[in-house]
């Protein structure tokens, strides 16, 4: 039988769709990785994909690192991140997928241009968002932003289109066998019957604090573990402007002027919806008006004359690329079809569906939306006129606290944090990643030019002492470090108590005797199922349960502090009964795991089968590390 099934989030087929994902986003918002290189600057090359050069490796690696820190809301310095191989597992994502997209290409699996324009149609960036229009300013900004030439763009939409398909088209219809699925039921069913007891904390002597001598000799064993890092305290002022905006208020003239400016904007054209079928020959012009206007089906009709209808949903006349057919679908009556149209890229015919009419918006409608703008905007350009007066005071030879009274900000002392942002008991600064990375960087002394985040946020900061990394004094960590000796010693001689329990049962003494040594009682566990421990049980303990044979007696931890023991009685096969409606439940999750396999074989296979060409110490070398200096990954 396969393997218990693993969760579809950690499938192959979930990893493609993830993968799909992250081509959307190089893309459309991030950077694009595909970077031609030359022969002596490939990271990666596979078959006849461009090569991934070391500035595009770079980029797709820190995009991966910004992923991970964003995930775990926390800074991971490249020591770490090269210490766990994330550059070589970066290197080797790569390299599936662009094998992958290869052999896709290799076989044929080639989106049509229709499919491209098709998909540029739903990114709304790169649309006027009040006319509907393709802003071709705002694609080629996009394009020049992430270093990409539009043949680069619109390949990554191919790629992503191609594997879309190629993954659709394995998962449809893939259907394990049932008996697949009545194995996985019966085995998730099979229930365990047990009996046990808890060796709790009430069994042993109170605590015994651990003495200063033994405290101080376990900081020294631990004291790499137990080392600080390197903490700095910081003196900081900040300039908000959402902090100012409850003060300021817009006047009714500058709400007028704001409105003005963007009535156009915020009031909606009029949209319609409508289907244009393209007339591939002139002689069939006529009888597909014909019969559009009879009532035909327009997808149907359209397929019999061998052409692809295009579909217009809710478009502004600006939405409609061509002008001819622009003008005549926003000239018919809903219901209505036209004529043979002569447009910009040949003859076609519109059904129109819908209209929606258009909105010019008024003062009173749009009067809460502009005086919020109006009064973010003003506390913006006081906060930044705060700045500019802070730094001409700090420039005329005034010093932070001076500076920061002058422009009536507080300077605040924060207690020493570590570069995370949190000071040793793990409270946040609230200091931005931009600030806490300034901070950093400067010496013990040193002091930052205003650090603008946007939208009217700013922050100074200086650096009051470093204080390097050194080990706790016991007085700062005596608190913790004796509760964890108080119950490291409780776990300790509970876990050996109940160890020995069982060893006296596994000779000879009953249950009900061991137990009452340790003033427990036996509990009985009727038929419980792998996934039944719940509240009652837990994890370890239902693991050894399902590992054992009847008969045996074992060990395993309780919910809370203690240690249970527990005989198995007797392993119950799943009913018959139960097992129907779970079979055809568990169908999917089983067809899922057998595509997760079919999935992984296929990404070996066009890894194997396109052999692409890997640096991994030109991709080392392109984050700024000697790969001399590092062991290799295994």
């Amino acid at each position: 039988m396969m393997g218990q099934i693993r969760a579809f989030a950690q499938t192959w087929f979930a990893k493609v769709l993830f993968a799909i994902l992250m081509v959307s986003f190089v893309a459309f918002g991030v950077r694009g990785v595909v970077t031609t290189a030359g022969v002596h600057d490939q990271v990666l090359k596979a078959g006849g994909r461009p090569a991934i050069g070391a500035q595009g490796f770079k980029d797709r690696f820190n995009f991966y690192k910004a992923q991970i820190e964003q995930q775990n809301q926390t800074q991971l310095s490249m020591q770490d991140a090269i210490g766990h191989d994330l550059d070589r597992r970066v290197v080797d994502e790569l390299a599936y997928s662009e094998s992958f997209a290869d052999m896709l290409n290799r076989d044929g699996v080639r989106p049509a241009d229709q499919l491209i324009v098709d998909k540029l149609r739903t990114i709304p960036k790169f649309f006027n968002p009040i006319t509907g229009a393709f802003d071709k300013a705002a694609y080629a900004q996009f394009l020049q932003q992430n270093n990409m030439t539009a043949t680069q763009a619109e390949g990554e939409l191919r790629d992503e289109i191609g594997e879309r398909q190629f993954v659709s088209g394995m998962a449809a219809g893939l259907r394990s066998p049932l008996v697949y699925a009545a194995m996985q039921a019966a085995y998730l069913k099979e229930g365990r019957a047990f009996q046990w007891f808890v060796v709790g904390p009430k069994t042993l002597p109170p605590p015994v604090k651990p003495t200063d001598a033994q405290l101080n000799g376990f900081i020294k064993q631990n004291a790499a573990q137990l080392m600080k890092p390197e903490m700095r305290q910081l003196s900081v002022v900040h300039f908000s402007a959402l902090a100012l905006a409850p003060a300021v208020t817009p006047s009714d003239a500058d709400i007028q002027k704001r409105f003005d400016f963007e009535k156009d904007t915020l009031s909606s054209p009029e949209k319609r919806s409508f289907i244009q079928i393209p007339i591939k020959d002139p002689k069939n012009g006529a009888e597909i008006t014909a019969k559009l206007k009879a009532g035909a089906d327009p997808n149907l009709l359209a397929k019999n004359f061998g052409v692809q209808p295009v579909l217009y949903k809710d478009q502004p006349r600006t939405g409609v690329p061509d002008k001819g057919v622009a003008t005549a679908a926003f000239g018919l009556k809903a219901g209505e079809t036209s004529g043979v149209i002569q447009g910009d890229l040949g003859q076609s015919v519109v059904r129109l569906f819908t209209v929606t009419p258009g909105h010019d918006v008024t003062l009173a409608e749009a009067k809460p939306k502009i005086e919020a703008e109006v009064r973010k905007a003003q506390a913006e350009e006081k906060a930044y006129q705060m700045v500019q007066k802070y730094g001409d005071a700090h420039n005329g030879g005034s010093d932070m606290a001076a500076s920061a009274k002058i422009v009536g900000q507080p300077v605040t002392v924060l207690p020493p944090i570590i570069a995370k942002g949190v000071d040793l008991q793990g409270q946040p600064s609230n200091l931005p990643p931009k600030v806490l990375a300034a901070a950093f960087s400067q010496p013990q002394g040193g002091e930052s030019d205003p650090i603008d985040l946007g939208q009217g946020d700013y922050y100074v900061v200086r650096v009051d002492k470093v204080l390097p990394p050194a080990l706790p004094t016991l007085d700062e960590i005596r608190p913790k470090l004796t509760q964890f000796f108080i119950l490291r010693d409780a776990t300790t001689k509970l876990q050996a108590k109940a160890q020995a329990l069982s060893a006296a049962i596994g000779k000879g003494q009953s249950m009900a005797d061991a137990a009452k040594s340790v003033d427990a009682t036996v509990a009985d566990a009727d038929a419980i199922q792998r996934n039944g421990g719940g509240q009652v049980y837990s994890n370890d303990l239902v693991g050894r349960v399902f590992a054992a044979a009847p008969g045996d007696v074992f060990v395993g931890e309780d919910t809370k502090l203690g240690y249970v023991v527990a005989k198995l009685v007797k392993i119950e096969p799943a009913d018959p009964k139960a097992l129907a409606p779970l079979i055809l439940s568990q169908r999917d999750s089983v067809s899922k795991s057998l595509f997760d396999d079919l999935g992984q074989a296929t990404r070996a296979a066009a890894r194997a089968l396109v052999k692409p060409h890997i640096d991994y110490a030109l991709a080392r070398k392109a984050l700024g590390v000697d790969p001399s200096q590092t062991a290799p990954a295994q």
